[in-house]
């Protein structure tokens, strides 16, 4: 039980860090818009953060599913449900992986 909350606060840990670094690249790109914080309220959307990208001057969504790990090599686990989503979503889904082991964490972002 204590191994999974400490994993659950990790987890959340770097969902946030997610949004303050998709907070600081909008407001980089000219986006007023904030992100949303998904995973807080639905388990099951496949992702975690809901933001925002310009393609060519138009506004479209930004799918993040976040990860958090302290291994080394990094390594971590995606849900059948997550790969499903990023699949169907493609270009617009992203995955956050924070090196939680570094000081301060570290933010590796790969692209379905």
């Amino acid at each position: 039980l204590q191994t999974d909350r400490a994993k659950m606060i990790q987890a959340r840990a770097a969902e946030a860090m997610t949004i303050e670094n998709e907070k600081s690249r909008l407001d980089d790109i000219g986006i007023s818009k904030n992100p949303e914080w998904i995973g807080l309220d639905d388990n099951f959307a496949g992702y975690d953060v809901l933001s925002f990208d310009l393609i060519d001057n138009f506004e479209v969504n930004r799918l993040i599913e976040v990860k958090s790990t302290k291994g080394q090599p990094l390594r971590f686990f995606i849900t059948r449900n997550e790969w499903e989503v990023a699949k169907k979503f493609g270009d617009a889904y992203f995955f956050h992986i924070w090196d939680m082991a570094a000081n301060p964490p570290i933010l590796f972002e790969k692209n379905y």
